[in-house]
């Protein structure tokens, strides 16, 4: 299992996700092969931005997945957070190619704010094999090591976040993401 923690990008067999997305976006592939994850934090620059779609879309062609309807692109948000989300989904879905791409905004259960701009809790997420895209909020101790480190960072220092953690539980307390709980949609 892997879990992306800011500016870094892996891949799992079966399950990946990303810790902590108050204004970031998570961006999970899954195709046959693998699954891939990358948190990408809110930036002011373009640039940047199109540095982590670069970064993790070649993560994906080196291990010769995406293209050719392969797999489905799912980014996940924290409520009205990061305004340019869609543009920023439909550019990383022009480089990967994947069969579908859906953006997911998470709008229930995140605490005092939920679904605005600014919730009180962060969500987690977790996309595993078999099972429905997850989110869980965590506090920052609710995080042990795990037995995977990132592939890749794509932006300079994480500021010493360990790539390593996952959520000390990544079984019981999972909410799926529903219509009731997330605004839904689809791009490809």
């Amino acid at each position: 299992m892997f879990f992306a923690q800011m500016y870094c990008y892996g891949s799992d067999l079966n399950a990946v996700g990303i810790t902590g997305i108050r204004g970031c976006m998570g961006v999970v592939y899954a195709c046959a092969g693998r699954m891939y994850a990358i948190h990408i934090p809110p930036s002011t620059s373009d640039q940047t931005n199109a540095l982590a779609a670069s970064a993790f879309a070649q993560c994906v062609t080196n291990h010769g997945d995406g293209g050719a309807a392969a797999g489905d692109l799912f980014f996940f948000l924290a409520g009205t957070t990061r305004p340019t989300a869609i543009s920023e989904a439909r550019h990383i879905t022009s480089l990967i190619g994947p069969g579908t791409a859906t953006v997911f905004r998470i709008m229930k259960g995140l605490g005092e704010g939920s679904g605005g701009n600014h919730a009180e809790l962060t969500p987690s997420i977790l996309v595993a094999r078999g099972l429905p895209p997850q989110y869980k909020c965590l506090a920052n101790d609710d995080y042990v090591g795990g037995d995977f480190n990132a592939e890749g960072q794509y932006l300079g220092s994480s500021g010493g976040i360990d790539s390593s953690k996952v959520p000390r539980d990544c079984v019981e307390g999972w909410t799926p993401m529903t219509g009731e709980n997330c605004y839904r949609v689809s791009i490809r």
